[in-house]
Parts: C-alpha cells; sequence; structure tokens
C-alpha cells in the first residue's frame, strides 16, 4: 500500500569536496507515512527484500532521482545522483530497458546517475552483472561500486568492471580519527583508486575532523550526518540551486 500510494520516497544526502560544496547527492528510501511518521529503513528494506519487493522500491527511487536531475539540470545546477541497485533489481531480465525507459522518460541525462552496486551483488553473478553493468555505462551511466573495503575481490572487480566511482565503507572511515590502521586503509584505497581513474567518496563521515582528515587523505567526496543529513527532495532542491 505504501508503495502504491507513493509513501515510499527518495530523501537525498549531499556528498560534498573538502570546501563544502555540494556536487553529487545519493537518493535513500524513506517510507514516509501519511500522518507524518517514517518507518526505518532498517525495518521496511529487509521486508521488502523478503517479500519481493524490493525491485519496485528501486525502480520508485530511480524514477524520483531521474525527475530531480532533469530539474536541476533545467536549472542550469546539473548534479550527480546516485541510486543503490539490489540484486534482485539488477538480475530481473528487462532490468536494463527498464533503466533506461525510467530514465528517459523522466527526461534526465544518464551521465548524471550514479547506479551503485555492492561486491556481493557482481560476485554471485559475475558475468551477467558485468554484461549488465557494461551496457548502461556504453548509454553514459556512471557506476559505482559501494562498500568497498568489506569484501574480498574488489582488485579483480576494478580492472574488470567499468566504475567511475569507488565508495569507503563506513567501517573504514568511522575510527579515522583515532585508528592509525584505518587512516592507512584509507591511503591505500585513495592509492589504488587513482590508478583506476576513480572518484573516491567516503560514506559515515559522522564530524568535521573526520571529514578534514579525509579530504588530506585525498578523498574525493564526503558524505555522512557531520556533512548533512539525507532531506526530502524539496528541501535538497532548495539546498543545491541556493548554493
Amino acid at each position: 500500500r505504501a508503495l502504491a500510494s507513493g509513501e515510499i520516497r527518495a530523501w537525498f544526502q549531499p556528498q560534498c569536496d573538502d570546501d563544502g560544496r555540494i556536487v553529487a547527492a545519493e537518493a535513500l528510501a524513506r517510507w514516509v507515512r501519511g500522518d507524518g511518521s517514517i518507518v526505518s529503513p532498517g525495518e521496511f528494506i529487509p521486508l521488502a527484500e523478503e517479500l519481493g519487493l524490493i525491485s519496485r522500491i528501486g525502480e520508485q527511487m530511480l524514477a524520483q532521482a531521474a525527475r530531480l536531475s532533469a530539474q536541476l539540470a533545467g536549472s542550469g545546477r546539473p548534479i550527480i545522483l546516485a541510486v543503490n541497485l539490489s540484486a534482485q533489481h539488477m538480475h530481473e531480465p528487462d532490468f536494463v530497458a527498464r533503466t533506461l525507459q525510467i530514465v528517459r522518460e523522466a527526461g534526465a541525462d544518464p551521465r548524471l546517475i550514479t547506479l551503485e552496486v555492492t561486491e556481493s551483488l557482481v560476485i554471485d553473478d559475475y558475468g551477467t552483472a558485468a554484461a549488465r553493468l557494461d551496457t548502461l555505462r556504453d548509454h553514459g551511466f556512471r557506476i559505482a561500486i559501494d562498500d568497498f573495503g568489506t569484501g574480498y575481490s574488489s582488485l579483480v572487480q576494478l580492472k574488470r568492471l567499468p566504475f567511475a566511482e569507488l565508495k569507503i565503507d563506513r567501517s573504514v572511515v568511522t575510527d579515522i580519527a583515532n585508528n592509525a590502521e584505518d587512516r592507512q586503509i584509507v591511503e591505500a584505497i585513495v592509492l589504488i583508486a587513482r590508478q583506476f581513474g576513480l572518484r573516491v567518496v567516503a560514506e559515515g563521515v559522522e564530524d568535521k575532523e573526520t571529514g578534514v582528515l579525509l579530504g588530506n587523505l585525498g578523498v574525493d567526496l564526503l558524505q555522512g550526518f557531520g556533512i548533512a543529513k539525507p532531506m526530502p527532495c524539496s528541501e535538497f532542491e532548495a539546498m543545491a540551486l541556493a548554493a
């Protein structure tokens, strides 16, 4: 019912450079009930996966992000918007065609849309995933590997798959101010990313000190509550246009 009534909405969390400028944003699913109360994603996302509804949520997030992308570009403020892909969604037979259709119907430029995938999603069915990501890349979409630093075959995937962006997992970022090993991990990830020509985004940045450290280590974009909280579409649009 929430899907049918439009209660599942895309909220946007800004991704900023070390000068605080909004360069991109990630679309995050939020369930806002009619009375204004919010259901935690930790509650409804696992349930949607179990019920086979996560693909519908993914398509709604893509459609809302694509419409916002077109509006921002039309206002002279093109910003890259990222949308997460689930394994269920990406392995559907018509996934590529539906993705292209949704973005075209919104009048958005695929070059301003990033599709985020996790290592596990690709590993589950490498051949199919690689072919579909290659096709989407050829149509202009940016492909990002999410949660980098938590898997076991990332280097091979960076070599073989059409990634343009790498997102460092929050587990590596959270304690970077106090943990020298975490800082060394970030330095190594940034070095690897540079070798592959990838932009680096750090998620889970909870305070300004962490953001400064990450910027000094060469991270391109910062995302987290210490930078900006996820916000409704209209609020993010106003902030982006005012910047």
